[in-house]
């Protein structure tokens, strides 16, 4: 029997269309989302790095450790795309998804299929369609435990 998690689907942006993830960073960016899952007792399913977004998906054993893990790989990310890219600026509106541990595989397989999936539709065709819903607000609002576990 699976033991009752979380799972946490995070989709960030550049702050502006004229900022763009460096390929540099990508391996950098999935350490510091594998080290931060090692940290909080998290399972990294998936991460998709991009030149215009970034989507990592986790699976947390409750809620409180989600948030910790939320605010600590974001931190993480940042400070990993700086050390290449001093300049960068994420957006203030990062997209947190809470999904139960049956939707994990399907997620999974969406953050998988990115760079198909992109062949057909944009970034914001896929902002307005699939994660608006899930926007939690700016830079500060997201280090509110309360903020993140409010989340659809």
């Amino acid at each position: 029997m699976r033991t009752p998690s979380i799972g946490i689907h995070v989709m960030m942006l550049p702050a502006s269309s004229n900022l763009h993830i460096s390929s540099e960073t990508v391996d950098s960016i999935n350490t510091a989302i594998s080290t931060t899952c090692l940290m909080n007792q998290c399972i990294h399913h998936e991460t998709y790095v991009g030149h215009d977004h970034i989507h990592f998906l986790i699976e947390a054993p409750n809620e409180d450790r989600a948030v910790h893990f939320v605010q600590e790989a974001l931190a993480s990310i940042i400070d990993s795309i700086r050390a290449i890219q001093p300049e960068f600026e994420f957006d203030d509106g990062i997209h947190v998804t809470l999904l139960p541990p049956w939707h994990i595989d399907i997620l999974a397989s969406f953050v998988r299929d990115q760079p198909r999936y992109h062949q057909r539709k944009t970034v914001q065709d896929e902002l307005e369609q699939v994660f608006k819903p899930g926007l939690i607000g700016t830079v500060e609002a997201r280090t509110e435990p309360a903020d993140v576990g409010s989340t659809n």
